[in-house]
């Protein structure tokens, strides 16, 4: 009786467990999912899966980092004078300043500013008059990080 009643529970358990993965599942694929509007030029992606294209590129993502935000504003030539985006990183503030300092000199950015003040760190670079700014916020359990992107004359 033992064998039997442990099997049944055993059972029971499984149809359990599998009926919660079901249910949940589209709670997880919603966690993860893009959302996108459009106004006219201005694109708002939350939770996007890269980062605005052709602006500020892949190599501007540290790793361990999730993407919150991204803006983009777009002319009528289809080429975007300011973009930006947010992030989280588990990063030190050290480890993103080195970061983000060596994608700008790889990039063949020149850096303007170095500012470090109550927790927050800016770094601006510039290159044939487009700027590129990146604030680091040190948060509690993450880093924040805002890159702004723009081409002036548009």
């Amino acid at each position: 009786k033992n064998t039997n009643l442990s099997s049944t529970l055993r059972k029971f358990m499984n149809k359990l467990l599998l009926l919660f993965i079901l249910v949940s599942l589209p709670v997880f694929s919603e966690e993860i999912q893009e959302e996108i509007y459009q106004f006219e030029n201005l694109r708002i992606i939350k939770k996007p899966t890269s980062a605005p294209g052709g602006v500020i590129t892949s190599d501007f993502i540290c790793d361990k980092a999730t993407l919150i935000q991204s803006i983009e504003l777009r002319n009528v030539s289809d080429m975007s004078p300011e973009a930006s985006l947010f992030l989280h990183s588990t990063l030190t503030v050290e480890e993103l300043i080195r970061f983000y300092e060596s994608v700008f000199l790889a990039r063949e950015w020149r850096i303007l500013q170095k500012d470090n003040r109550d927790n927050k760190f800016v770094l601006l670079g510039e290159r044939s008059k487009k700027v590129m700014t990146v604030l680091i916020r040190d948060e509690k359990d993450y880093r924040a990080v805002k890159i702004f992107y723009r081409r002036p004359g548009f």
